[in-house]
């Protein structure tokens, strides 16, 4: 990433929703956009949180537009996507081809890591991670190996 993210180049934005349905449907017409599942929730995913192991039923889908995609999330209460009264910007995505280099950047900046994958020692970043500003604002590395 040559030492700095490029604000005008994310991979992706992440909106989460608090009925994702309801969302794709209002959002797919404006945006010219139809979108396809990404994770269903029928299934209980393992994220590394800083309290431990979180299990979330995890629903998203994409946009199949770009370049800039649209990550639409179902929100889900007690997590780091929670219901709020509409759909919301959640976080910019930014894919990378060293994710373990840029995640150090990143914590030494400041951020902190919030979530990522589990199935790794705490603190260390699992095919994505979730990175926040002292000022609030999420910022998610992806290693271009799944992005």
């Amino acid at each position: 990433m040559g030492g700095a993210l490029d604000l005008f180049a994310p991979s992706h934005i992440g909106m989460v929703a608090p009925d994702i349905e309801a969302a794709m449907a209002e959002l797919g017409p404006a945006w010219g956009t139809q979108w396809f599942v990404g994770r269903d929730g029928s299934v209980d995913i393992p994220y590394q949180v800083r309290a431990g192991i979180q299990m979330v039923p995890l629903r998203t889908a994409w946009g199949q537009r770009g370049p800039l995609r649209v990550e639409l999330i179902q929100a889900v209460p007690g997590t780091i996507w929670p219901i709020q009264d509409s759909v919301y910007m959640h976080h910019l995505g930014y894919g990378v081809a060293d994710l373990a280099l840029e995640a150090r950047r990143l914590v030494d900046l400041g951020l902190e890591l919030e979530l990522t994958r589990a199935g790794l020692p705490p603190g260390a970043v699992n095919a994505f991670g979730l990175f926040r500003f002292a000022g609030g604002l999420l910022i998610e590395l992806v290693s271009l190996e799944i992005d």
